[in-house]
């Protein structure tokens, strides 16, 4: 949890009349948490922040209609909302453990409304607000490919078939992907070229100009049966590249990868009051599992309940060929195996501990370890 952040006089913003979503700042600190947040600028306009390219240059969504600026200190960063972690479903519950203020009152829009919770109350956060759910548009259309060779390179593996699309990463998200393309490498190839990606650029005065809203490019060997991993970010307006790597550069190895998790629109949450200071908050929220993509992979649950993934895709197969009576069958193993699984997980009473006592013909429990009734 952030507090707004204010110019000063030593932390001034400038806005040329050239690139009017580009902020440039002189003594700033701007950071990537600013992502998704919304920039007022010396006249008073809101306008949500797109990207953090440094400290000093932050893009904004739309262009800047407050005219040129130069050297004001007469701005702000505003924290209006936070997004949930990529794996989150549904967010259970907040904790502030400084101070030892504890839970925090978690509640709809709805009672925001009623009790009429304003914004520009600050101070101590003690109320959580359930927002929207947010997602952008995903590119339209799948990025072409093409083989090639590059004797200077080790390159791809020749012979094998990669399958490729890309996403857009804008204010702090992440969009659904792209449709996906693949092509098939001949033994001499040993790179890809990638086109049709997406200029995602803004025109001002004729001109394209940068708005940072990059292009996250996947790959993955369909041969081999692999996962979605990221390769590279593009700039907003490239619009071809080239795979050259087996290994792209930004990891150091295999467990260092951004694997592809499509986790649809990312939750928000708003606080009141609003924060005052920055605050660490820890959450509690129902987990989202990962797609399962590669062979390799196996569900995110306990290995005893992985028969449910069978029983339901058997489920799923025989009611597609009319088999209902097989259907049925599986389905009821499944249902079955769910429900164990939740009464173990998500349905569980507390349960109660008690010490035995001393007993010297009770070897086992001479130091009286807890059971459970």
């Amino acid at each position: 949890m952030k507090k707004k952040v204010e110019g000063t006089s030593s932390a001034t913003i400038s806005i040329s009349g050239t690139e009017p979503r580009l902020v440039t700042g002189s003594g700033t600190s701007f950071n990537s948490a600013m992502e998704g947040q919304t920039f007022v600028g010396p006249d008073g306009l809101d306008l949500t922040i797109g990207a953090v390219a440094s400290t000093t240059e932050l893009y904004l969504t739309d262009k800047y209609a407050g005219g040129v600026v130069s050297g004001s200190s007469s701005w702000s960063v505003r924290f209006d909302r936070y997004a949930m972690p990529n794996d989150c479903i549904e967010a259970l519950g907040f904790v502030d453990r400084a101070d030892d203020r504890g839970r925090l009152r978690f509640i709809d829009r709805r009672r925001e409304e009623m009790e009429f919770l304003d914004k520009d109350d600050t101070g101590e956060p003690f109320v959580v607000v359930e927002d929207d759910h947010l997602s952008m548009r995903p590119p339209f259309e799948a990025p072409t490919l093409g083989g090639g060779l590059d004797v200077t390179v080790l390159g791809l593996p020749g012979g094998e078939e990669f399958e490729y699309f890309y996403t857009f990463v804008y204010e702090g998200r992440e969009s659904p992907p792209s449709p996906v393309a693949s092509i098939k490498l001949s033994s001499s190839d040993n790179f890809v070229a990638i086109a049709n990606l997406e200029s995602t650029h803004y025109i001002h005065s004729g001109s394209g100009r940068d708005s940072k809203k990059l292009k996250r490019i996947y790959r993955r060997s369909k041969t081999n049966e692999g996962r979605f991993f990221k390769i590279e970010d593009v700039e907003s307006t490239t619009v071809a590249t080239s795979d050259k790597n087996e290994a792209p550069t930004y990891a150091q190895d295999i467990d260092h990868l951004t694997f592809s998790i499509e986790h649809g629109p990312r939750q928000m949450v708003r606080f009141w009051y609003t924060s005052g200071q920055d605050r660490n908050i820890q959450m509690r929220y129902h987990y989202r599992p990962p797609r399962l993509q590669a062979d390799s992979d196996h569900p995110r649950w306990p290995v005893q309940y992985h028969h449910l993934l069978v029983y339901m895709a058997l489920y799923d197969v025989m009611l597609q060929h009319g088999a209902g009576t097989q259907a049925q069958l599986f389905e009821r193993r499944g249902q079955d195996l769910l429900k164990k699984m939740r009464n173990r997980y998500l349905s569980r009473t507390d349960r109660k501990f008690v010490r035995r006592a001393f007993d010297n013909r009770r070897a086992a429990y001479r130091f009286s370890p807890p059971v459970k009734t």
